[in-house]
């Protein structure tokens, strides 16, 4: 998977991939929901298998790296364009 695949997980949801990361030997997405921003999911490569990441401390490190990844990849309009959709998914 690259930056701006999209992607369908086993909930049958389809994902943006905003960013990927390798991070101590491993590789490491940030996804977002196609249609509900607010669903977010951190995710690592096992093999043949991504697994969900649930270790706060490890995402809080994860994090600068993605918006890095993610700042050298997507161009300043797409970012505009994600904004856009960030911030009008959001509740009022």
């Amino acid at each position: 998977m690259d930056i701006k695949d999209l992607v369908t997980l086993s909930d049958d949801k389809e994902y943006i991939v905003v960013s990927k990361v390798v991070y101590e030997s491993k590789t490491y997405y940030y996804l977002l929901e196609n249609i509900d921003y607010s669903n977010v999911k951190f995710l690592v490569e096992n093999g043949e298998e991504l697994k969900s990441v649930k270790d706060k401390e490890l995402i809080l490190k994860l994090l600068p790296l993605f918006i890095q990844a993610t700042n050298e990849t997507i161009t300043e309009e797409e970012m505009e364009i994600i904004n856009q959709y960030v911030e009008e998914s959001k509740p009022e």
